[in-house]
This record gives structure tokens, C-alpha cells and sequence, in this order.
């Protein structure tokens, strides 16, 4: 009855370029393979230091982005 809209349709690349095609949107895909997905397992020591350095890389160019 409604649209659906699924990331399993098309391609994440699809998705960002439409949603850079709508203004003035820049898309960035980040994508983190956990190391397990059971239950209660939390994030891996891996996973949490890649997320750290991603965090650290997103407030760096956000900074620079503002400062100019």
C-alpha cells in the first residue's frame, strides 16, 4: 500500500548518490562487520577501536569544515 524503501532493493551507493542528487548532501557509507552478532556479545575490542579512530576522523573534518 505504501512505498517501501529497503536497503536490500538497491545498492547503498544508489542511495547516496539519490540522496546527493536532492541538495547539497554529502554521503558518506560506513560499514562495520561485527564479529559475531550473538546475543549479548557486545562489541569486539576490533570493532570498538575502529569506532573510536572513525569517531575521531568524523570530528577532525567536521572541525576543519567549521574553522574554514
Amino acid at each position: 500500500r505504501f512505498p517501501q524503501v529497503s536497503t536490500h532493493k538497491f545498492s547503498l551507493g544508489t542511495l547516496a548518490k539519490f540522496i546527493e542528487a536532492g541538495g547539497p548532501a554529502q554521503v558518506w557509507l560506513i560499514g562495520v562487520q561485527p564479529q559475531t552478532v550473538k546475543a549479548g556479545a557486545g562489541l569486539s575490542d576490533a570493532v570498538g577501536v575502529t569506532l573510536a579512530l572513525l569517531k575521531d576522523l568524523l570530528i577532525s573534518h567536521y572541525s576543519e569544515a567549521a574553522a574554514s
